[in-house]
């Protein structure tokens, strides 16, 4: 729960570990996260829209609300990152 900040760049993360890592980082169901992650770093990976999205389902769960998130350098779509985004502003609402 001390962890502020996670680099994971340049490490050929795919789907399968980034589903897995944000599957992980997920409080269980009704529980508040645990979580205080100020940034997350997964550039220059292999993240597709698959596992995007999975990042998106864990922010909406509340597991990455106010965390910083950077993808630049995957092969995911806009609209995939979209969601991130909208997920992002909407887990910063009360």
């Amino acid at each position: 729960t001390t962890l502020k900040v996670l680099a994971l760049d340049n490490n050929v993360i795919g789907d399968t570990g980034a589903s897995a890592l944000f599957h992980a980082m997920s409080p269980p169901e009704g529980a508040p996260s645990r979580l205080e992650l100020k940034q997350l770093t997964l550039a220059n990976n292999s993240l597709n829209d698959s596992s995007v999205v999975a990042l998106a389902g864990a922010i909406g769960v509340g597991a990455l609300a106010g965390c910083k998130i950077v993808l630049d350098g995957n092969p995911a779509t806009k609209v995939s990152r979209t969601a991130v985004k909208k997920a992002l502003k909407k887990a910063k609402k009360p």
